[in-house]
C-alpha cells in the first residue's frame, strides 16, 4: 500500500487540499487529515492522551503488526494445512503409518507458509520508527499532515494538489499511517 504524505504548516492550507482531494473524488477514508490542536483525526482514536493541556498520540509502528500477523498467518496455514492434509493422506493412503506420517508433518509446511503470508500482509503496515518520530516531531510542532492513499494512476495529480496547496513537504510512504490503538507513552 503506498500513501503520499503532506506537511502542512496552517490549517487553511491543509484544508484547501482536502477540498481539492475531494472535488478529485477521493472519499475522508482515501485521505486522512492529522492534527493535534484540533483533533480532526484523533477523535475516536482510544489513545488519545492529555499531557500538559496537549493531546498526544502514537501512530502505529509497523514491528507492532508484524509479529502479530506472523504468529495469527502460522497457526490459521498450520490448522488449514492439517486438515486438508488430514483427510487427504486418509482418503489416498491405505496404510495407517503413512496417514499418520503425512497428517503429522504436512501441516508445519502450513505453518511456515503462513508465518510468510501474515509478514507479507504486515510488511507495508504502520510506519518505520523513524518516520513516526519524525510525523509526531512535527505534529507536535503545530503542523497539520495529509496523508492520502492514492489511486492507481494518480499518485502525480495527489502529490502536485498536495504542493499547490502549500505543503512544506511531500513524501511518497510505502506504508500506512494508522493511529495505534494503544496509549502513547509520554517521552
Amino acid at each position: 500500500m503506498k500513501q503520499i504524505v503532506g506537511i502542512f504548516s496552517d490549517k487553511i492550507s491543509a484544508e484547501s487540499a482536502c477540498n481539492l482531494l475531494s472535488g478529485a473524488d477521493y472519499e475522508l477514508g482515501k485521505y486522512n487529515f492529522y492534527s493535534l490542536d484540533d483533533s480532526y483525526a484523533f477523535k475516536e482514536s482510544k489513545n488519545e492522551k492529555k499531557e500538559d493541556g496537549k493531546n498526544t498520540v502514537k501512530f502505529l509502528d509497523n514491528g507492532d503488526v508484524t509479529l502479530k500477523l506472523a504468529v495469527k498467518g502460522t497457526i490459521i496455514g498450520a490448522g488449514l494445512f492439517f486438515i486438508v492434509s488430514f483427510f487427504w493422506a486418509w482418503l489416498m493412503f491405505d496404510d495407517i503409518s503413512t496417514r499418520v506420517l503425512i497428517s503429522s508433518t504436512v501441516w508445519k509446511c502450513g505453518a511456515v507458509i503462513g508465518a510468510f503470508v501474515g509478514i507479507y500482509w504486515a510488511y507495508e503496515r504502520g510506519l518505520t520508527p523513524e518516520y513516526n518520530s519524525y510525523y509526531l516531531q512535527n505534529l507536535k510542532l503545530g503542523k497539520i499532515l495529509v496523508a492520502v492513499q492514492p489511486k492507481h494512476s494518480h499518485a502525480n495529480v495527489v502529490r502536485g494538489i498536495l504542493i499547490e496547496s502549500g505543503a512544506q513537504e511531500v513524501r511518497d510512504l510505502k506504508a500506512t499511517m494508522e493511529i495505534s490503538r494503544q496509549v502513547a507513552k509520554s517521552s
